[in-house]
């Protein structure tokens, strides 16, 4: 049943696509994925990123049989990465350091300015 729900999410996404799309650098976005991110994410992060000419992707969008190595191959082959930090999320810190690590520019996003990362 996930694997279907999964599925036809990535349908949805590459359907939404247009050719020049694929020629578009990436902004990767490190984030949970459940609401109210899920939301934020669709209402004023991807537009954002689309309004600035590149192609918005998050890990969730990406299928694969080793999503770890997809995962570090987005990180690679984006312009940029934006990290949501509010929650101190495990897998965004480690995507976060990861990023760090090999020098991608990263925006840093928090909802709190009272909550430290």
């Amino acid at each position: 049943m996930l694997a279907t729900a999964m599925e036809l999410q990535r349908q949805n996404y590459v359907s939404k696509k247009s050719p020049s799309d694929s020629n578009k650098p990436i902004a990767f976005v490190l984030m949970p994925f459940r609401d109210p991110f899920d939301k934020y994410y669709r209402a004023i992060i991807m537009p954002a990123i689309e309004d600035a000419g590149r192609r918005s992707l998050r890990a969730d969008q990406i299928f694969g049989p080793t999503e770890i190595v997809m995962i570090w191959k987005a990180i690679n082959e984006a312009e940029i990465i934006i990290a949501e930090l509010t929650t101190r999320n495990p897998n965004v810190m480690y995507e976060l350091a990861f990023s760090h690590a090999i020098g991608k520019p990263v925006i840093m996003l928090s909802q709190s300015l009272g909550r430290p990362f």
